[in-house]
Parts: C-alpha cells; structure tokens; sequence
C-alpha cells in the first residue's frame, strides 16, 4: 500500500520569543531541518511562528502530526511559550476523506501552481497511485509514489478511499509493455478508441483471450487492449531483472523520445524522467530528479579524465562544482554505456561520449561531469533490496 510517512522540512521563522527564545528558536530551527532534511520538491509544508505577547503563535501546513509533536514538545521542553494553529494535512478542503487517488488517464501532469499555464513539474501515469492532501477549486495537491508533490487537474484522477485503494491494488491487474499504443471501445482496432496508452500503464484486468484483453479504467470505464501489449503486473514486477545489460538494451528503446521539461512518459522525458522510467522498467522506483538521483548509489569516479572503474548501467551526473562562495548544483544525470559513451534525454534520447576521440563527444558534458555513480546491485548491508517500487504499487 502506497501509506508513506512524510517527515517534511520545517521552515521555521521566528519574530522574537522574548528572553532568549529567539536562540533557543534558532536551535529548533536547525535541529529540525538536519534530521527532516528539507525539499521542497518533496516538503513544501511550512510552518511559521508570529510574535505574540509572551511567546509565539505557529501557524502553517505540515503532512505529518509526528513531526508537529515533536516540535511543540521540543518548545514545552525549552520553556518556550506558545499557541499551535497548525493544518495537518489533508486539510479539511477534502471533507470527504477521499485521500487517495489513481491516475485516471495516460499521462497526468503535475503543476507548481493551479492553472494549467504554470511549470510541469512532473507526471504520473495511468492507474499509479497519488496520496491527497488538499483541493482549491478542481485541483488537487497531491504526492506520487517517490514523493513528489504537485497540482493536478481533477479531471485527471479518481478519487477513492484507502479500503477502495486496497482493492485496486488486490485486483488482477495489468500493465501496458508497449512505449504507446491504443484501448478500443471493442476487440477490434477499426471500433473507436477509449484512449491513449503508454509505457507502464496499468488497469484492472476484466477478461483475457489470445487477442484481445478487457480491462476497467479507474473510473470504471470499460475497454479492450490487445493482449500482446499487456503483461500481469504481479507477474512483470517480480520478475524484473536490474543486471546492467538488461537495462542498457532498455534504454535503448527510447531512441529519439523528444526532451519535455517535467516528462516522465515515452511521450516526453526530461534526463531524469528518462532515467526513472528505465529504472522503473526494471522495478526500481527512483527519486524524481537528478539532484535527488545523486544521493543514490556509490561514487565510482569523479575524475572525467578516468573512467575506468565505470560499467555500464552506473550513472553520470553533469553541473556545477561547488566552490566556497557556491553550492555544488547537480542539472543533468545519464546513463553509462561503457568506453565512454552514454546514452541521455537531451533535445531526445541519444548517445554521447566523453572522449574527445569520439565522434559523438560533447564538450560541455565533458567539462560539467561529476561524478559516476554506481546503484547496481540495490541491496543494503542486509541483504535488502533498496529503492523496490513493489510496495508503492
């Protein structure tokens, strides 16, 4: 079940709490930020506090009542006086307690603001899971299963509670194999189309046969998709396999994918939306950017010049070092071939190298290299595989 604990950034701005409230404030301040470790791609609750007489009034949204505890409790314990006026998501705009939802068409988009003229953010895809926390008008504020959070346009979900959630996902169900194809009205490709389809598209399976498979959509639409394109989505995710050939020869299969600016479908990528959607074919759910893929895996090289230790599958990440005036800025992330080469979304999904003997080498990918990253195999001291999308599905 997709019931992931938000442990969100606080930022927390103190007006004065009188004595010497305003260090011990500051010290919250910081205690909490390093432990939540703030993003405001995945935590853009805020929480401030306004001077009031005798101590401060904390006002603000936050997703997780855990860390608004802590925090009230830290201030009892320090002395500091205060008033709690804290939104807990979901907010009370979601009277009815619908506080999950399945994607509903091919490809949802996410946006910074409500309204459809503002930044794309992200996507998500037909039947994935969203987590809700507020509505103003028709959109919706919502989480996708590697918690990114933005607004969508109603029309594009259904809305369920979480039993209605767990029978979704008990279901029989299926996933789209193919990069884009069709659902028809009836088991034939001359009847009129009920939408579009994409990589990773899932839907509850109605009935099969040899040729065609009947499935419902999350809103209880009907339709027929050729049962070649299908595979039982219990059966696909355990037996995805993450050696690096395999995902080499899926990355691959992108080729030409024009670059869209917050794509995450074969309809359109950014770099890190091309590699989280390979990843993903191989079961492994990634953090939505490249600044957020960096912090995955090991460091194999940071030296452009020696690339040796490198194998195909590691990731390369491209930006800005970081000097004592500036913070490193990671803005791009591929995928390695071997001999220098890799392959990337970049105007569309081709290949490039990193040597200058190369006919395919790019100077400013040479000159804004990183690191090399290695995430294969995923598994912790333990054993444990890490990053799974198994359990958000």
């Amino acid at each position: 079940m997709y019931k992931k604990v938000i442990y969100p950034a606080l930022f927390l701005i103190f007006l004065g709490c009188g004595g010497d409230g305003g260090s011990e404030a500051e010290t919250i301040i910081g205690e909490l930020k390093e432990k939540y470790a703030p993003d405001g791609r995945t935590a853009v609750y805020t929480i401030q506090a306004e001077r009031l007489s005798g101590g401060v009034r904390f006002s603000g949204e936050i997703s997780s009542s855990r860390v608004r505890d802590e925090l009230l409790q830290i201030c009892e314990e320090r002395g500091l006086v205060y008033e709690d006026a804290i939104t807990v998501l979901p907010d009370a705009s979601l009277e009815d307690s619908l506080y999950y939802a399945i994607v509903n068409v091919s490809v949802c988009n996410f946006r910074s603001d409500k309204r459809h003229s503002s930044e794309m953010v992200t996507q998500s895809l037909l039947g994935h899971p969203l987590r809700m926390y507020k509505k103003e008008g028709y959109w919706y504020y919502v989480q996708s299963p590697n918690d990114y959070l933005g607004w969508v346009d109603g029309g594009a979900l259904t809305r369920v509670t979480e039993e209605e959630w767990v029978a979704w996902r008990e279901s029989e169900r299926v996933i789209f194999t193919e990069n884009y194809g069709l659902s028809y009205s009836a088991p034939n490709r001359n009847s009129e189309p009920v939408s579009d389809l994409v990589l990773h598209n899932i839907l509850k399976k109605i009935s099969g046969g040899p040729q065609w498979t009947e499935v419902e959509y999350p809103d209880g639409r009907r339709a027929f998709i050729e049962t070649a394109n299908l595979a039982d989505f219990v059966d696909w995710m355990q037996s995805r396999d993450a050696d690096p050939d395999s995902l080499i020869r899926t990355a691959r299969r992108f080729f030409g994918i024009p670059y869209l600016w917050g794509g995450t479908s074969t309809k359109g990528m950014d770099c890190s939306g091309f590699t989280s959607t390979v990843f993903f074919e191989h079961g492994i759910l990634l953090p939505r950017d490249a600044s957020q893929q960096v912090r995955q895996g090991r460091v194999i090289t940071d030296n452009v010049e020696d690339l040796s230790g490198l194998r195909p599958g590691d990731l390369l990440f491209f930006g800005k070092r970081g000097t004592a005036d500036s913070r490193e800025r990671v803005t791009h992330v591929a995928i390695y071939l071997g001999e220098s080469r890799f392959i990337h979304e970049s105007s569309y999904v081709h290949i490039q190298s990193l040597n200058p003997e190369h006919e395919e080498f790019t100077r400013y990918r040479y000159d804004t290299f990183l690191y090399g990253k290695r995430l294969l195999p995923l598994h912790d001291s333990d054993g444990e595989l890490q990053l799974s999308a198994v359990n958000h599905y």
